[in-house]
């Protein structure tokens, strides 16, 4: 009887050992998939971020544009007002002459 005893604790061992092992191997698989998808966060986390930033360099292009567009503009409307205060002045003159 202590024989079947020791054997079958013996089994329970190997057993036990087998379940140890499966449960490592089982762990194991979690923590690559763990990783797998920290990785797949990672590299979307960092897509989103070259995204904002293009996004941002677009709006920041786009406003010195539109300042240079408006810097432009005032400096036609100066030569304009410029041309027109000159012809004003042309008209006055010849208007005084007849």
């Amino acid at each position: 009887m202590n024989k079947e005893l020791i054997e079958m604790m013996g089994k329970m061992m190997e057993q036990m050992n087998e379940m140890q092992s499966e449960m490592k191997n089982g762990f194991s698989a979690v923590n690559e998939r763990i990783d797998g998808l920290d990785s797949k966060i990672d590299t979307g986390f960092n897509s989103m971020k070259e995204m904002l930033y293009g996004i941002g360099k677009q709006f920041e292009l786009g406003t010195e544009q539109k300042d240079a567009n408006i810097d432009e503009i005032k400096q036609d409307l100066k030569f304009v007002t410029h041309k027109l205060n000159s012809v004003e002045k042309d008209v006055f003159n010849l208007g005084g002459r007849q």
